[in-house]
C-alpha cells in the first residue's frame, strides 16, 4: 500500500510541477476562449484604379464637297456640266479619352480578438 501511495504522490508531484511551469490556460482552470471578445475593426486598403476621363476638342478639318459646275465651250454655243471638288472647312468635337491613375482607400472589416481578465488571479 505503501509504494502505491507513493507513486500516486510522485504521479500528482510531476503533475504539479508541470502545470506550474508549463503554465497554458487550460491548467489554471481558464478555457482559452473564456477571456476572448471580438470586436468588429474596419481599416482601409489603398488601392489604385484607372479611370477613364473624357474630354472633348474642337478639331477642325476639311470635308470633300462635289458639285456640278455648268461649263461652255469656246464659242459659247455648247454648254456641259462637270463635277469639281472642294474642300470646306468643319469644325467638330472629337472626344479625347485619357486614363489616370486614383488611389482610393476600400473598407475592410475584419473581427479582431481581443481579451480581458476574467476577474480571477490571471
Amino acid at each position: 500500500m505503501k509504494k502505491v501511495m507513493a507513486v500516486l504522490m510522485a504521479a500528482g508531484l510531476m503533475g504539479a510541477v508541470g502545470t506550474t511551469f508549463a503554465a497554458p490556460a487550460e491548467a489554471h482552470g481558464r478555457r482559452g476562449d473564456c477571456c476572448v471578445h471580438y470586436k468588429a475593426v474596419r481599416y482601409y486598403k489603398p488601392v489604385d484604379k484607372l479611370v477613364r476621363r473624357v474630354s472633348y476638342e474642337r478639331v477642325r478639318f476639311y470635308r470633300t464637297v462635289y458639285a456640278k459646275r455648268l461649263y461652255r465651250d469656246r464659242c459659247g454655243c455648247r454648254t456641259f456640266y462637270r463635277t469639281v471638288r472642294y474642300y470646306r472647312p468643319v469644325a467638330k468635337l472629337v472626344p479625347k479619352v485619357t486614363y489616370e491613375r486614383v488611389r482610393f482607400y476600400k473598407p475592410y472589416v475584419v473581427k479582431q480578438a481581443y481579451r480581458r481578465r476574467c476577474g480571477g488571479w490571471w
